[in-house]
């Protein structure tokens, strides 16, 4: 990655690790370009990022998730007062099953804040899908008890 794109990325008051690809069609042709530039840590003086590096995927869907949501809302698909269970199948009978969109959205609704959901895929087996939402909707956090109210 060049210099540039380095420091713009790298700037300690923009992020302190990313990860960057882009791709450029120009005349008919795909040119690619990999590279990164970060750290893993604040306080770390090497960039220690590559394009290897893993990061957590909700961190970089949230905006992605907060853009559709707010689309169906506005478009009158969608209320964020109604409950996960009534869209989520596999959230009935979870503690999460009552908890209005509008909580999870803004991380209110008292879920713990990581799961290890991709360990079956560590073991090179498959996760199977109502299991792990399942498991996602169940891990409301121990001081999180009790009914979830907006």
């Amino acid at each position: 990655m060049n210099r540039l794109a380095h420091e713009l990325f790298v700037h300690e008051r923009v992020a302190s690790a990313v990860v960057a690809g882009a791709s450029v069609r120009a005349g008919g042709l795909w040119i690619s370009e990999i590279g990164a530039a970060g750290r893993l840590a604040l306080g770390e003086n090497e960039p220690r990022v590559t394009p290897g590096t893993w990061f957590d995927l909700a961190s970089v869907t949230k905006s992605f998730t907060a853009l559709a949501a707010a689309r169906l809302v506005r478009s009158g698909k969608l209320s964020l007062a109604e409950p996960l269970g009534k869209h989520l199948p596999e959230a009935v009978g979870t503690p999460s099953e009552h908890a209005p969109l509008e909580l999870l959205l803004a991380h209110r609704a008292g879920l713990e804040a990581h799961r290890a959901l991709y360990r079956n895929l560590l073991g090179g087996k498959l996760a199977v899908r109502r299991d792990r939402l399942v498991e996602a909707a169940s891990a409301r956090a121990v001081d999180a008890r009790g009914a979830v109210a907006g």
